[in-house]
Parts: structure tokens; C-alpha cells; sequence
């Protein structure tokens, strides 16, 4: 057997995770923290899509704690080739977007010369770099190195919502992209999507669920693997997170925060600003809807009017732009994952709307102070309520502080990473 270091580990990631922004970036955080703390050494491989991600290197290093940083640039994937291989069936788009020979090769050179123990996949969709390399596939079962997914959310399961809802008119697809997909075979390919997502995770040695309702979905599908599933509950490290004093907080200030690109959070957002700012502007014109994130789109830039809605954008330090607004709205309608926007939120003590689907993930929810409403005249209620009575604001974002300090506990949720990483 070839030599590996029980206590390396390689980190294949879609893209540089700097700056920690978007739920999948902060858990990836939160999980180098608590294998830095027990001694394991990480690197990192990722795709970086110019000289800008490449200039963040340090940057990761310092924030994340990675020893190396290596990185293969990201192939355009709007292309004729793209469109043949889907045509015939070898990858669904979502997947192939993320999957490369040069970014493929440079993992099999990593193997060969790293001497990981284990590798860790962020997202199934990375793992179509090893699924569909065997001469990885065969050098990682030499050298008898574990590999991991971390799901973070099943994609199927959200895109075939979606599709559900008639908000996919261009999905997997960006939203952006440069043509359209003829909706007759939308259907096929998030099957097709589901087929090899399934497939990925069935390959992996485990694969981390951060929700409940995920991982039972999964066991539902795939029951033979359900040893290999975790569930991983976030717990964030509360001293990271000071709390958000009302005297700084704007009035009739409202916001979302995430990963625009991300279906979820993009229907959730026109969701919002179709058919619930509306109805709060009939009732309260002077209030203001802040979009804070990254990866927005056209659309979601276009939304920004500079009188009632406002596109903020990515921004390194999040704390010191959320801190200004006085009400975090998570209008999510598609179901999946967890919303670390969310736990991160009532970390910093704010006062949080949800839709119930977005709560899904929270094992605690009947406890979590945050206030749900499922359709759009609620939505508006809770909202007017908030942003207009301060002392039921200031209440509850004291509960969500006070919700953190008793139930986040980091040592915890170590305890849970070294139980999947040991």
C-alpha cells in the first residue's frame, strides 16, 4: 500500500473560498477551524475563474488555516462541447460546469504526491472529477485514501422544485446564460441530474447532510448506504459573532443575504419583490430592501432603483454591512439544505422573517427565534410589525442572542467532525 499521512487532508472545492460568503463557504470554515484546533493538516484545490481568486490565495490561508492553496482555471462551460455531452447523455450541466481534465489531472497529481488520507469533496458535483476518472479512481484505492462529500444540499431536489414551480425556464442552466433550453427537456435532464447525483454520493466512502430532512431523503433512495451518511448540525462559534446593537440599525431597513446564483435564494428574491414588497410599499413606502451577496446576476442586479431597493453586493466584512439593517427576510420557497445565513443571523442577535421551508435544516425549530410566515399577506404583516414597533424588534432580537449563547457550542460540533474525519 502507498504511503499516506493519517492526519492530511485535501479540500476540492468549486471555487477560491475567500471572501467567506454564501452558506456553503461559512460551514467550510467552521469545519477547517475544528480540524485545525485537533491537528489535521488541509489543502486546498479549487477553480478559480481569474487573477483576482488567485490574488486571495493568502488570504484563504490565513482565514481558513489551509497549509496549500492549488488551483486549476475554471474551463468556460457555454460552449458546443458542453452542449454535445449533454446531448448524449454523459454528465447533466449542472455537473459538467464543474468538471475538468486539467482540474482532474491536477487531483490525480495531487494524490500521487500529497499523501492525503482522505479527500473531501465540497458539493456531489465535485466529484465528477473522480467519477469519471478512473486512473483517480484506481490510485486512490492503491493508496486506500477515504473520500467525503459534503453535501451541503441535494441539487435534484431543489432544481426539480423549482421546475415544480415554473421558476426553471432556464434551468441547470445559469441565469445568465446566452440561450434557452427548450422546456420539453427540462424534466429529462433533472432526472438525468438525479441519476448522477445519487451516483456520486452512492461512490463516496460518507457523505455529510447539514439537515435532517436531506439525509432522510436520502437514506430514502439509497437505504443499502445509510451507514455511510452523517448529519453535521453548524454550530457556529459565537465569540466570531459580536452582537448587532439596535442604535446602529437603520429604520425601515430590511434585507436578504446570499448566493444570488443559487436557485433557492433566486427565487426567493423575485419571489419578494413581485409579490411581497409590493404589498409592504402600499403600507410603508419609506422602507428600504438591501440585497447583500454575491454572484448576482443581470436580474438581480437590475432589481436595484436606488429609491426603495438597493443592490449592495459582495462584501469581505458581512458584520459591518448587515449591522446598518434592522430585519433579515428569508422568503425561500424551495426546500433543502440549511440557511446559515439564518444561524449566522440570530448569532448576531438580528430580528429574522422566514418562510417555513427556509427553516427546514433547524433540528431546534420549534424553539428558534424567528418568525415564520408562508404566504405573501403574513409576510408583509410580520414585516410592518417589525420595522415599525422597536420594542418587539429589540425582544426579539435579544432572544435570538440569547437562543445562541445557550444552544451554539463549538466544541460540540467538533466533536461531530472528528467523528466523520477519524
Amino acid at each position: 500500500m502507498k504511503k499516506t499521512n493519517s492526519n492530511k487532508i485535501l479540500f476540492i472545492s468549486r471555487t477560491m473560498p475567500f471572501p467567506v460568503m454564501g452558506g456553503d463557504l461559512i460551514v467550510l470554515e467552521n469545519i477547517m477551524k475544528a480540524l485545525f484546533e485537533s491537528e489535521f493538516e488541509a489543502d486546498l484545490l479549487c477553480f478559480t475563474r481569474s487573477n483576482k481568486d488567485v490574488s486571495k490565495i493568502n488570504n484563504v490561508k490565513e482565514k481558513l488555516g489551509f497549509k496549500n492553496v492549488f488551483y486549476s482555471q475554471i474551463e468556460p462551460k457555454i460552449n458546443l462541447r458542453c452542449a454535445f455531452e449533454w446531448a448524449f447523455r454523459k454528465k447533466p450541466y449542472i455537473f459538467n460546469r464543474f468538471y475538468s481534465k486539467k482540474f482532474s489531472k491536477k487531483l490525480l497529481e495531487l494524490v500521487k504526491t500529497g499523501e492525503y488520507s482522505i479527500l473531501v469533496f465540497e458539493h456531489a458535483f465535485m466529484y465528477v472529477n473522480l467519477l469519471f476518472n478512473p486512473v483517480l479512481k484506481e490510485e486512490i484505492r492503491e493508496r486506500n485514501i477515504k473520500t467525503v462529500i459534503n453535501a451541503h444540499v441535494l441539487e435534484s431536489f431543489v432544481f426539480d422544485q423549482a421546475h415544480n414551480l415554473n421558476t426553471l425556464s432556464l434551468a441547470p442552466f445559469p441565469f445568465d446564460a446566452p440561450f434557452r433550453i427548450w422546456k420539453f427537456f427540462i424534466k429529462k435532464e433533472l432526472n438525468f441530474l438525479k441519476k448522477i447525483e445519487f451516483h456520486c454520493i452512492k461512490d463516496a466512502d460518507k457523505t455529510i447532510f447539514l439537515g435532517q430532512e436531506d439525509l432522510k431523503r436520502t437514506e430514502n433512495i439509497l437505504p443499502e448506504k445509510s451507514k455511510r451518511f452523517h448529519l453535521l448540525e453548524i454550530s457556529p462559534f459565537i465569540n466570531n459573532y459580536p452582537y448587532s446593537e439596535p442604535e446602529f440599525e437603520e429604520k425601515n431597513s430590511i434585507y436578504f443575504l446570499g448566493t444570488f446564483s443559487w436557485v433557492q435564494n433566486h427565487d426567493a428574491v423575485m419571489y419578494f419583490v413581485k409579490e411581497i414588497f409590493p404589498l409592504i410599499l402600499q403600507k410603508n413606502p419609506q422602507i428600504k430592501f438591501y440585497l447583500v451577496g454575491m454572484n448576482a446576476g443581470k436580474d438581480i442586479k437590475n432589481l436595484h432603483c436606488g429609491k426603495n431597493i438597493f443592490f449592495v453586493g459582495e462584501k469581505e466584512d458581512i458584520f459591518e454591512e448587515i449591522k446598518k439593517y434592522s430585519v433579515l427576510v428569508v422568503p425561500l420557497r424551495l426546500k433543502g439544505g440549511t440557511r446559515i445565513k439564518i444561524l449566522e443571523s440570530i448569532a448576531w442577535g438580528k430580528a429574522i422573517i422566514s418562510t417555513s421551508s427556509g427553516m427546514e435544516g433547524f433540528n431546534t425549530y420549534g424553539e428558534c427565534p424567528v418568525l415564520i410566515a408562508d404566504n405573501a399577506e403574513i409576510f408583509t404583516q410580520k414585516v410592518l410589525e417589525l420595522v415599525s414597533d422597536d420594542s418587539l424588534r429589540i425582544k426579539i432580537k435579544e432572544n435570538a442572542r440569547s437562543f445562541a449563547q445557550r444552544h451554539y457550542f463549538f466544541e460540540k460540533f467538533k466533536e461531530s467532525v472528528l467523528k466523520i474525519f477519524l
